[in-house]
């Protein structure tokens, strides 16, 4: 039996050379194509069983103890395409073999039960519509040209022709309707597979453009669930699938409409900085626009930092200048005198103070200007090997275990010894003072991706997520006695060997300081 689907046209060529998704959709469009002859066919046998069962004279041209056994074939055709339409490595064989089949049944229908008087007449144009919705306009043109051989044949051999001109009339009439249905069916076939290929072929590209775009992008059903996530978002939220609830993101059970709000501490490594905007769209819906902007804030924050820096930079100039003359003076003064052993102790906590004024105006002058660079060949294993050997003879940090690694690889690169050690000897000495009651300091050594990183790791208290970004900040400390110049030394010193330092901390995790410097062509 054969007739088109109430589903939309579509079609594809049944060759060998389809590609598998090709054909995954040819063997969907067969397994729904014979689902609706399925239904033709038992719609067929209770037409027949009730004719018997009513004990009605039924038309005289269908015989209903005839039509079972016609019904009870068609059955075992469709369970063998059924069977088959799995099985077969090329569908678009077994797409001919149905239609040529459906065919040749209509021809046995209309032979069987009238001839060109029959019934079932009307199913010749139908299999045109199946050949359409099979395999296009290709299909829908040579069925047409089948059946339509067919139906004459059934006209000359079959029919009874005692008004020969009345059904030479009736004949090309059917013929005509075959030849009209398979040209518009094969022209709507052809504009349709033409519109779905070019609605796959943006369908791809979007999806390209989505998975390849940095920003995460979300969509909200009405309830708050995700509709849909491309694979930024998905990576920024690891939990983020199709159904899951959007409170996976923070911010996002707010109240609806536009707004922008920025996330701190997001992403797999809760280490992100989030910018999740969140627009209106049709039916309840909502769109949430997620962008990392953790390197935004941070190049923000340095030049932010930057502009402190040069700002007390030119000011500390004239200061340092003024203030070290007047200490240099006193500190000379203070040590010619001559005084009691109640006295010298009072000089000797004066000169500590004067000793520790001189080195806060010494780093204040240091740290407002640009670090000029002495550049030579440094090996920086054996550079940090001496730093530490150093920090392990001093009695203030006996407490202090250094544990380190791979510091015996020679890594070569270009920079100034003087002041990388500095940069050194400062987060050892930040990480020491970080553990008043001792404990261990790893210093590790490793190369990745052509450059030198190294890690400084304690175990003290850690940093709360809120003042991490303000660590390299002149002036910011939370130790008693601290300048807060120190890690901004750093920082400008890394940075002009071409280097980066970040920072991970957690309340109660201690901290680990992460160095990259670019090492020269014959070491990377």
């Amino acid at each position: 039996m054969a007739a088109s689907p109430p589903a939309a046209l579509a079609g594809s060529e049944p060759t060998g050379s389809q590609e598998p998704s090709e054909r995954s959709e040819l063997r969907q469009r067969l397994l729904q194509y014979i689902l609706f002859r399925l239904v033709l066919a038992t719609a067929l046998l209770i037409y027949a069983s009730l004719l018997l069962g009513a004990q009605v004279s039924a038309p005289a041209t269908l015989d209903p103890e005839l039509a079972l056994p016609v019904v009870a074939g068609t059955y075992a055709m469709l369970g063998f395409s059924a069977w088959a339409v799995r099985r077969i490595q090329r569908p678009g064989r077994l797409t001919l073999l149905q239609l040529l089949t459906d065919s040749l049944v209509v021809t046995s229908l209309v032979v069987l039960f009238g001839g060109t008087a029959s019934p079932f007449v009307p199913l010749f144009p139908a299999a045109v519509l199946g050949a359409a919705y099979l395999d296009g306009r290709r299909g829908a043109l040579g069925s047409a040209a089948l059946n339509a051989l067919l139906l004459v044949a059934v006209a000359l051999f079959v029919s009874d022709l005692a008004d020969p001109a009345k059904a030479a009339a009736v004949v090309l009439t059917e013929v005509f309707g075959v030849f009209l249905v398979g040209l518009l069916a094969g022209e709507l076939a052809s504009k349709l597979l033409v519109q779905t290929q070019e609605r796959k072929a943006v369908e791809r590209d979007l999806a390209q453009v989505l998975d390849h775009l940095r920003a995460g992008l979300v969509l909200l059903d009405p309830q708050g669930a995700v509709r849909t996530a491309n694979a930024a978002a998905m990576h920024l939220f690891p939990g983020l699938v199709e159904g899951s609830l959007a409170s996976l993101i923070p911010g996002v059970e707010g109240e609806g409409g536009a707004a922008a709000w920025e996330v701190e501490g997001a992403g797999p490594g809760q280490d992100r900085t989030l910018l999740i905007s969140r627009s209106p769209a049709d039916e309840g819906e909502a769109v949430l626009v997620i962008e990392d902007v953790t390197e935004l804030r941070a190049t923000q924050r340095r030049g932010a930092r930057e502009e402190r820096l040069d700002a007390a930079g030119r000011f500390s100039q004239g200061l340092a200048h003024e203030i070290k003359n007047p200490l240099t003076s006193l500190s000379g003064a203070l040590q010619l005198m001559e005084l009691s052993e109640q006295d010298q102790r009072l000089r000797a906590i004066v000169l500590r103070e004067v000793e520790r004024l001189d080195r806060l105006v010494t780093d204040f002058r240091d740290a407002g200007q640009n670090p000029q660079l002495r550049l030579s060949r440094v090996e920086l294993g054996e550079l940090l090997q001496e730093v530490s050997e150093t920090f392990s003879h001093d009695l203030r940090y006996a407490a202090v275990a250094l544990e380190h690694s791979g510091l015996e690889r020679r890594y070569f690169l270009m920079g100034d010894g003087d002041q990388l050690r500095q940069v050194f000897w400062n987060l050892l000495l930040n990480a020491a003072q970080h553990m008043p009651d001792g404990g261990q300091v790893g210093l590790h050594l490793v190369k990745e991706d052509g450059q030198a990183l190294l890690s400084v790791i304690d175990q003290g208290p850690g940093i709360p997520a809120d003042q991490l970004p303000l660590i390299f900040d002149p002036f910011f400390t939370q130790r008693s006695g601290g300048t807060g110049l120190g890690l901004a030394i750093v920082e400008r010193v890394v940075r002009a060997h071409g280097g980066d330092i970040r920072v991970k901390s957690r309340p109660g995790e201690g901290t680990q300081f992460l160095l990259r410097f670019p090492l020269e062509e014959s070491s990377a």
